[in-house]
């Protein structure tokens, strides 16, 4: 049979976990914030209180009340939504691409044009070949609402010949020519200009050319060549047109 420890020697044993308690303890409450319990009811109020503090003073995910949960089947239908709105970004993007070896957009396009002098008494001067910077959405913007309307080719060559011309008179080349201002100007796009634009408008998808009745400018019924925005063209514009939302600071 096993001996059994003098009974002094079991009360030196308490005696020292008592001590170590005593030390972890007040190590504890040095390092810790503590609160003290004698019963098991105590304990389970402690805890219960620190928890609802804790949710309080800093919320953090996880802390959701069991009837605010979401159906896990709203979570897969929340992950399918955010799928197809990926997919459809990339199928607008996609078809509003325009290929990056064609000039379009901010890029420049210069319109040559011809200027006709009428001096009192003396009729036409020998034309003025002239030229305006510009670029091909300050085109589209300017002829936006004939694109809607599908119009005659030769209306819109009248738009955007007045539209270089009256910019054109704004720049130090035109008061260089010294034209009194007692004469008569009328303008003219350079062979070719319009041709130039309706294929470039055409290429990257923005117009479809076709052969239709129109009014011209003096109201009279014509046929001929008519520019019709495509689905791409309107896109194209509303984008461009749009509304932004504000940049998040």
């Amino acid at each position: 049979m096993r001996a059994k420890k003098p009974r002094n020697h079991a009360v030196l044993e308490m005696r020292g976990f008592l001590r170590r308690l005593s030390l972890f303890r007040a190590e504890l409450e040095q390092k810790r914030i503590v609160k003290h319990w004698l019963t098991v009811q105590e304990l389970v109020a402690q805890v219960k209180d620190s928890v609802n503090d804790m949710v309080r003073r800093k919320p953090a995910v996880g802390w959701i009340r069991g009837d605010q949960a979401f159906d896990p089947e709203v979570y897969r239908e929340r992950d399918e939504l955010r799928r197809d709105n990926e997919m459809l970004k990339e199928k607008i993007a996609n078809e509003l691409a325009i290929s990056d070896d064609v000039s379009h957009g901010k890029d420049p396009i210069e319109i040559l044009f011809d200027i006709k002098v009428y001096s009192p008494g003396k009729g036409p001067r020998e034309g003025v070949k002239a030229k305006w910077i510009s670029t091909w959405d300050d085109i589209v913007n300017l002829v936006i609402d004939q694109l809607y309307l599908s119009d005659g080719e030769d209306n819109i060559r009248i738009t955007i010949s007045s539209f270089a011309f009256d910019n054109y008179k704004k720049s130090e080349d035109f008061h260089a020519l010294g034209i009194s201002e007692d004469t008569y100007l009328s303008s003219e796009l350079s062979a070719g200009v319009i041709q130039q634009i309706r294929f470039q408008f055409e290429a990257v998808g923005l117009i479809t050319a076709v052969s239709s009745d129109y009014r011209d400018v003096f109201g009279e019924s014509r046929r001929g060549i008519c520019w019709q925005l495509t689905d791409k063209g309107r896109k194209y514009i509303s984008r461009s047109h749009a509304v932004r939302k504000p940049e998040s600071t």
